[in-house]
């Protein structure tokens, strides 16, 4: 065979499969002029009750067939089947809750008739940045689970406290005013606030990451997705925002110090603040029902979480859940237009769906506009999430078990006295710097 007949052969055969491919991609219409949109897989670890309920009434021609997996069990499970290509490939993924830069490498880049950068920002909460990545957006937000103070209110109005804090170093007068040491001046038998441990403290990462991203500083930073590791440079005032951060952060199992209040022999921060036996607990939007549930009889209440004196910016942290197209979908238009109805995205930015997944989770949407209008009747408490969800901020993790690791290894260096705060910041850096720089390898590959 001739170059000449070989390249001929070449191009028809390209040729076929471009028509191929968009004839796959394009929408059917049906004989009533209606745009069939085809089946749509979904995979994600939202309640099969609440997605099912919606998206049967999406008012377009789609059969979505949504698929609950643990939080566990989504990622490999969906590699695995990416890998077969068979019928059942998911064609969209929701993304658990904080999840998104372990999912990347396996995402599909949103068009631009869905999302822009410019339209990302301007639409939704400005946590949804670290959906962007090197060819694009890859994901839209539906709701964000905010950080927030639960408080106590027996123990603050006890101590002539009618308010919770609103500022951190507000806590060095209320530590040893309200925390009930034994004789022994170790056992604690009453914590004012669960810092400066690491396996007993409910998201000690987030909350230390929170500390030090009050400051200013991003932890982890993506830029067209490529991550840089930052967590101590100078801020306005505060050379040494992270050191300052684990510092706070630690002095209150230092048993020498009048603010001590907490060891590693107390249960999890949750369970002393769910018995009564801790004045304030750092908790998720997501656990008010669960706390509620746990004990009805605690008088408790939910503030924003306090701030940092030397900064005016507020912060939060959050967990944003996301929705997006896996890279391997056999219907990408099918899924971009299911993203479309139920994140608001697009044009129209219809927020009907994304307000029904808000309140049939009970977490507030990620859309501006829903958190600007709150609905009637929303209780005191999720009101405050609402105003929670738009300070909220994260940072792109690109290995939470391993980043775990690291947080967990810097407390504890402190504890023991093997390392002093800016040692341990430092290697914290480092570390980081070598989990992002093995990602980025990996991701090459």
């Amino acid at each position: 065979m001739s170059t000449f007949q070989l390249a001929v052969l070449v191009i028809f055969g390209f040729s076929i499969f471009i028509g191929v491919m968009i004839f796959a991609l394009k929408p059917r219409a049906t004989k009533e002029g209606e745009v069939d949109y085809g089946t749509v897989n979904v995979w994600g670890t939202l309640p099969a009750s609440v997605m099912n309920d919606i998206t049967r009434t999406m008012g377009v021609k789609m059969d979505v067939k949504y698929t609950q997996k643990s939080e566990s069990s989504l990622l490999p499970d969906m590699i695995q089947e990416l890998a077969k290509k068979s019928v059942n490939t998911p064609d969209a993924v929701i993304l658990p809750p904080g999840e998104f830069t372990t999912y990347q490498p396996y995402l599909f880049s949103l068009p631009e008739t869905l999302v822009t950068e410019s339209s990302l920002r301007s639409t939704f909460v400005g946590q949804a940045d670290v959906y962007s990545g090197k060819a694009g957006i890859y994901a839209l937000p539906l709701v964000v689970d905010p950080m927030v103070m639960y408080w106590n209110t027996d123990i603050f109005y006890s101590n002539a406290e009618s308010l919770p804090p609103t500022l951190w170093d507000e806590f060095g007068t209320l530590a040893p005013k309200m925390t009930i040491l034994g004789d022994d001046k170790l056992i604690v038998k009453r914590s004012t606030i669960p810092f400066g441990e690491y396996t007993n403290i409910t998201n000690a990462k987030d909350i230390i990451s929170m500390l030090i991203m009050q400051f200013g500083v991003p932890i982890i930073s993506s830029n067209k997705g490529v991550l840089d590791v930052d967590v101590n440079s100078p801020v306005k005032d505060v050379p040494q925002p992270g050191v300052e951060a684990l510092e706070f952060y630690m002095q209150f199992s230092n048993k020498d110090l009048p603010t001590y209040s907490w060891n590693r022999s107390l249960p999890t921060s949750k369970d002393m603040f769910t018995t009564g036996d801790s004045a304030v607990y750092f908790g998720y939007a997501s656990e008010f029902f669960e706390i509620e549930k746990r004990n009805p009889h605690l008088k408790f209440d939910v503030a924003m979480v306090p701030q940092q004196r030397a900064t005016s910016n507020k912060l939060t942290f959050g967990k944003m859940i996301g929705i997006s197209i896996l890279s391997n979908s056999r219907n990408q238009t099918g899924a971009a237009k299911m993203i479309e109805i139920l994140a608001g995205g697009g044009v129209a930015k219809d927020t009907t769906y994304v307000q029904k997944i808000s309140d049939g989770l009970n977490l507030p949407p990620a859309h501006r506009i829903l958190l600007a209008k709150k609905p009637k009747g929303i209780s005191p408490a999720m009101s405050l999430f609402y105003d929670a969800a738009l300070i909220s901020r994260s940072w792109p993790d690109p290995s939470s078990n391993e980043t775990d690791r690291i947080f967990e290894t810097a407390v504890e260096s402190v504890l023991s006295s093997k390392l002093v705060a800016d040692q341990a910041i430092s290697s914290l850096q480092s570390q980081l710097e070598q989990v992002v720089s093995i990602f980025e390898k990996k991701n090459r590959e």
